[in-house]
């Protein structure tokens, strides 16, 4: 693979862009303000990743959508989903299926172009959802994420999203045994509300 060729976001194969991604031997050479510039895009991109993941799992999905460029192309279990209109109908959708979850995103690994204006981040995703009824589910999969720089800022354009674990964690465990005494009794139940906390 030559160094510039940055593996295809939407590969049909569950691991084609991550055994591809890991194959690229895209270590920065030349000045050390080109060293320096990719540290901070990486920074970013790593960045980027967890706003989309406060931003759904909090539903703000106006926030969400600064991170996708106009003609962003979204594939996910269910379906393709083109151009920004489209992508926030899907993530309307989807927070009415649920209060909130909390979505960790692990193991990035980004490469990019030679220019430095494309990047491809491969991760692993794991979350927790809770329903509108107060079940709790966990579900695994991968992202792979197409990032383009114009003018100076980053955005995903291509994000294929699989699901690939899924497990149910209710019922509800045993209630907790009665606490101590406090120095105070408010806590962040109080903070930020009776839906997030147990």
């Amino acid at each position: 693979m030559e160094h510039n060729s940055l593996p295809n976001a939407f590969d049909h194969g569950m691991w084609e862009p991550f055994n591809q991604n890991a194959d690229i031997n895209d270590t920065p050479i030349g000045s050390l303000e080109l060293r320096m510039q990719r540290i901070e895009d990486e920074t970013f991109l790593r960045q980027l990743m967890v706003k989309y993941a406060y931003s759904y799992d909090s539903n703000n999905v106006d926030a969400l959508m600064t991170i996708f460029s106009d003609d962003a192309v979204l594939i996910n279990p269910r379906a393709t989903f083109i151009g920004s209109a489209m992508i926030k109908r899907n993530y309307d959708h989807l927070i009415t299926t649920r209060r909130y979850s909390f979505h960790h995103i692990t193991n990035l690994m980004t490469r990019f172009s030679d220019d430095g204006n494309e990047a491809l981040g491969t991760m692993y995703w794991t979350d927790k959802h809770v329903g509108t009824s107060g079940s709790i589910d966990g579900s695994d999969g991968t992202y792979v994420s197409k990032f383009r720089k114009t003018n100076g800022q980053w955005l995903i354009v291509e994000l294929r999203i699989t699901a690939n674990i899924f497990y149910v964690m209710t019922p509800y465990p045993d209630p907790w045994p009665t606490l101590p005494e406090p120095s105070n009794k408010i806590g962040t139940r109080e903070w930020v509300g009776p839906k997030y906390v147990r």
